[in-house]
């Protein structure tokens, strides 16, 4: 990764670190071994997946896979043009060229080694440890040659990368590759399948951050109706991270990074805990209201139909009034951004402030009654029993 790729990204590497590392500590039970496996490969690689590399080489496997799959209806030519070809571009393989090499050495002295006479043996030994040596520093320098080559080639695409055809928006300098965002993403689908609150509320913290720092942007268009539906495979081997070919199977390709994290805060709605409640509306209404990123189609319908469900079967009454609030604001941004015809529209902070001061004004009011009932039930103690 290059110095200003990794300057670039570095508060997004240490807000995951951070989150990924409290965690594995919360999943320190041996019934979480996996995750606490997954978390710890993915902290000792992040820099290596926030740089752009990691993300050419996913771009360059969904290529070839599509190409494949383009090329795959007509049968394909006989398997061995690839010599034909080397042979045309005038290319030798590495382990070839000492032959070539030593070929060459034979043909120009003219007959073989032995019809020299006495001093065949010592020109033969001479000429095959100049041959070998010439040899090993051809392979040596055709490697580092290959190496350069792919580093530039995988530079140059990740710089000619545009960003996916359903973004609204421009993405920023700040933001991490989607191939990056998925690998983040399937931890965090791992946390979120253990259903244990304080992992859960990590998890929630860790995508409202990405996603209000404006680390994650782009666009959440389509999504399973049922949002157990269509989620990536967990990882079934614990001691390996996750690549750039594995993501970029065509079967993971049908849901972005950004539809993921849509569905992960939603799947926590099933989990009775009022922290949970309040992240996971807190999640959603930055998800909707954010300038970089975007939802639409199912991931809006999700988001709402949550909200809705959660003001209607939450126990706490705070958190229902704060998941009507959310709601509302969510579909005045909805309703504002469809009538300018723009996604850059201003979120209209008065009426938010306006929510949060109900908000306030409604916790205040619930905590001054309960003080109150604490303080007459005080005084009928008195009254009762004086001292």
């Amino acid at each position: 990764m290059s110095q200003t790729s990794g300057v670039q990204h570095q508060p997004a590497a240490e807000l995951i670190v951070n989150a990924l590392q409290k965690i594995k500590k919360l999943a320190g039970h041996r019934k979480h071994a996996d995750l606490s496996d997954q978390c710890q490969h993915l902290i000792d690689n992040i820099h290596e997946v926030l740089s752009p590399q990691y993300a050419a080489r996913a771009a360059q496997r969904l290529a070839a896979a599509a190409a494949a799959t383009t090329a795959a209806e007509p049968p394909s030519a006989p398997t061995d043009q690839g010599a034909p070809a080397a042979e045309a571009d005038g290319s030798v393989e590495p382990g070839e060229q000492g032959q070539v090499q030593r070929t060459s050495s034979t043909s120009a002295s003219g007959a073989p080694a032995g019809s020299n006479g006495d001093a065949a043996p010592t020109s033969a030994a001479d000429d095959s440890a100049t041959a070998a040596a010439e040899a090993a520093a051809e392979a040596a320098r055709a490697a580092k040659a290959k190496r350069d080559a792919d580093a530039a080639r995988l530079a140059a695409a990740a710089q000619a990368t545009p960003a996916p055809a359903n973004d609204l928006v421009q993405r920023t300098d700040s933001a991490i590759s989607d191939a990056a965002a998925m690998a983040v993403m399937q931890v965090l689908s791992m946390a979120v399948d253990t259903l244990r609150s304080n992992i859960v509320e990590a998890a929630l913290d860790l995508v409202h951050k990405l996603i209000a720092f404006r680390y994650l942007q782009g666009a959440a268009h389509g999504l399973p109706s049922d949002k157990h539906e269509d989620e990536p495979p967990a990882a079934a081997d614990a001691s390996k991270l996750k690549s750039a070919a594995d993501l970029a199977q065509p079967a993971a390709t049908q849901v972005t990074p950004q539809a993921l994290a849509v569905q992960l805060i939603c799947r926590c709605d099933e989990i009775p805990d009022e922290g949970v409640e309040v992240l996971l509306l807190r999640g959603l209404l930055t998800a909707s209201t954010s300038l970089t990123f975007t939802l639409h189609g199912q991931a809006l319908l999700l988001a709402v139909r949550t909200c809705y469900n959660l003001h209607l079967m939450s126990r706490s009454e705070v958190n229902q009034t704060t998941a009507k609030a959310a709601l509302t604001q969510m579909l005045n941004v909805v309703f504002q951004r469809m009538e300018a015809g723009s996604v850059k529209v201003a979120v209209s902070w008065a009426l938010w402030w306006g929510r949060l001061i109900d908000y306030c004004i409604h916790i205040m009011a619930v905590r001054q009654a309960t003080v109150a009932t604490r303080m007459s039930a005080v005084y009928c103690i008195h009254k009762e029993f004086p001292s």
